[in-house]
Formats: structure tokens, C-alpha cells, sequence
């Protein structure tokens, strides 16, 4: 069987307006700037600009 998932989100990250996301894996701490298009993997301690 296949799965699929959403997103997962770690604790303490904040996510400007307009963020989309796609099967993406974001760590703790992390700070995005709005209007992105999140589909990867996102270490914690992060900024995305």
C-alpha cells in the first residue's frame, strides 16, 4: 500500500502568510518567511527566506 502525509511540523516554528507545504518534514525552531513553497526537508535551528 502507498501512504502519503501532509506535513509535520516540529515545536517553536513559525511560518509567514502565504506558506504553502507538500510532504514536507520541518524541524524544531524554525523560522519561514512567508510565501514559500515548502516540499523538502527543513533542519531545526533554520531560517527560510
Amino acid at each position: 500500500a502507498s501512504y502519503s502525509f501532509g506535513t509535520i511540523i516540529g515545536d517553536r516554528t513559525t511560518v509567514g502568510a502565504f506558506t504553502r507545504f507538500k510532504g514536507a518534514v520541518i524541524g524544531n525552531n524554525v523560522e519561514i518567511d512567508g510565501g514559500k513553497l515548502i516540499e523538502t526537508e527543513i533542519p531545526s535551528d533554520t531560517r527560510v527566506m
